[in-house]
């Protein structure tokens, strides 16, 4: 019963959470929906008031950075739950397309060799 109580405690601190909104539920003032950020807990969940309603069901499917009281499980890094006090919205996606690195190193590559001796001659440099 002991170790129950401990690993059942947890934290709350002023932090934030970035990651995509998704899954509003709104219905009867619930007032909660899902972030998913890109790194550290697969979902967080977030309870939001009804100052903020608006904002969130403009900000769904979008990049966001939530503010508020951050809920954290017993030596947990990352928190589990936030209450939003403030949601801003984000680049659109972070991430960004691996299209968009094509041509970004021009000098990084000698065109004059063949491609596998390039690579192989990359590859000794580091024995």
């Amino acid at each position: 019963r002991r170790i129950v109580e401990i690993l059942d405690r947890t934290e709350r601190e002023f932090g934030s959470v970035e990651g995509r909104m998704e899954a509003v539920n709104v219905h009867a003032n619930n007032n909660v929906c899902a972030l998913y950020p890109l790194r550290g807990p697969k979902k967080v969940i977030c309870h939001f008031g009804a100052d903020l309603k608006d904002r969130v069901l403009s900000y769904m499917d979008k990049f966001v950075l939530v503010e508020g009281f951050a809920e954290y499980g017993f030596r947990s890094s990352y928190p589990h739950k936030i209450e939003a006090r403030d949601v801003i919205l984000l680049e659109d996606d972070p991430v960004g397309r691996l299209e968009e690195l094509r041509g970004i190193a021009r000098d990084a590559y000698d065109d004059s060799i063949d491609s596998a001796d390039f690579v192989a001659q990359v590859r000794n440099v580091w024995r």
